[in-house]
């Protein structure tokens, strides 16, 4: 990664003459441009981030200048895509800005540029900075790791590649120092990505986190530094090598361990939570088409279901994947070729969900005939109790008689 250099810049951009700034709760982003579904949607996103970069790391929120966001069109093809830059105001303090594509804005090349945005954040809070001076730069599998575990709407599931491939696992000392090509395949990146998010959260269990602020520190202009040191001084390396093999084994990461499926019920549960989201009459797929900024919303759809397939039940993943299909083809596809589709998905979501109570009767079924004996819940009801006798007179005249040997 080339040094960046702090600059005093002007901005000419009609996204910034003519848009207005919109706030993240805890004050970490603002999203430059006009209000509309999509920005609202990308809105949320970086409130998830800035919400899971402050329960993993412990930074509170702050008073600093916020991380400017600005989103640009596809069509302005001349503007550098996905790029972060840090200027300096007036010798006072930093201004981290960030230029996103709208099309290219999602999955962890996203959590990455917006780690090393927050990171940056932290580091240069309040603190007054001159012309010239060189940006920090952190490691690798620092702004990677971290991105992975913030990146919006995502989760801390494995990476496919990682599991399915049996690919042996280096040594932590062998990683940290590892660079893998951004040119390659999203798996190998994705792999890289999970294994540095697993030893940002070994190391930040325990008082880690506090050692981890101390590791970032704040910038000094007396003495600026140009790069972090490789580890934190305070995270003892044996015991986080440990932890980090655990969590990659499936075993440390959570209450649950490193992964879980979800039954049937709930997979569908949060798929229908996902999609109901969508502003469109009828939470309808087809009619985002109509939308302005679709192609954005459905590139965010698409990074959920995604993200959602990686713990679904086998036997909903044929509608996930039927949603997926429908979200890649909706911009070449026409309306009636979009409804018919969609009428199948939901078609296939019900069949599923029918399919998904008979399994469970049959089973109820199959357990209740393989019992070897009663469980003996419910033996009081199958009791008669003892009546008392009551006689009346002629009763009482027949056991006088019976009693004489009449």
């Amino acid at each position: 990664m080339g040094a960046l250099f702090l600059a005093i810049t002007f901005f000419t951009s009609r996204d910034l003459l003519c848009s207005t700034t919109h706030s993240t709760p805890g004050g970490t982003f603002g999203l430059m441009g006009d209000s509309s579904p999509a920005l609202t949607k990308f809105l949320h996103a970086l409130a998830d981030c800035e919400e899971k970069f402050q329960g993993l790391t412990g930074y509170p929120s702050s008073d600093s200048p916020p991380i400017l966001v600005v989103l640009h069109s596809s069509e302005e093809s001349h503007f550098p895509k996905n790029t972060l830059r840090v200027d300096s105001l007036e010798g006072k303090c930093a201004k981290i800005q960030i230029d996103l594509a709208i099309s290219q804005s999602a999955g962890s090349e996203l959590g990455d540029i917006l780690s090393r945005g927050m990171l940056l954040r932290e580091f240069y809070a309040n603190g007054p900075l001159s012309s010239g001076a060189t940006v920090m730069e952190f490691p690798l599998w620092l702004t990677r790791g971290i991105g992975w575990i913030c990146r919006p709407w995502g989760s801390f599931a494995p990476s496919p590649s990682f599991l399915n491939k049996g690919k042996m696992v280096p040594f932590l000392k062998d990683f940290l120092h590892q660079q893998p090509s951004r040119a390659g395949s999203n798996q190998v990146l994705e792999a890289y990505d999970w294994m540095a998010a697993a030893i940002v959260k070994a190391g930040m269990k325990g008082g880690g986190a506090s050692d981890f602020r101390k590791w970032i520190g704040h910038f000094n202009p007396r003495d600026p530094a140009r790069r972090l040191s490789d580890w934190p001084e305070g995270w003892l390396f044996r015991p986080i090598e440990r932890r980090w093999l655990l969590i990659m084994a499936g075993d440390g990461s959570g209450a649950t361990g490193g992964f879980s499926m979800l039954g049937t019920v709930a997979t569908i549960k949060r798929y229908d939570a996902i999609i109901s989201e969508l502003s469109t009459p009828g939470h309808s797929l087809t009619l985002l088409k109509k939308e302005k900024g679709y192609k954005f919303t459905s590139q965010q759809l698409t990074s959920r279901l995604r993200a959602l397939r990686l713990q679904a039940n086998p036997l909903v993943m044929p509608l996930i994947d039927s949603s997926l299909h429908l979200l890649s083809v909706i911009e070449h596809q026409s309306l009636k070729k979009l409804t018919l589709e969609e009428k199948q998905i939901t078609n296939l979501r019900n069949h599923i969900l029918k399919q998904s109570h008979s399994i469970e009767d049959y089973l109820d079924w199959y357990e209740m005939t393989k019992a070897l004996g009663s469980s003996g819940l419910f033996d009081r009801y199958l009791v008669t109790p003892e009546m008392p006798v009551k006689k009346g007179p002629v009763g009482r005249y027949l056991d006088a008689i019976e009693e004489r040997g009449w």
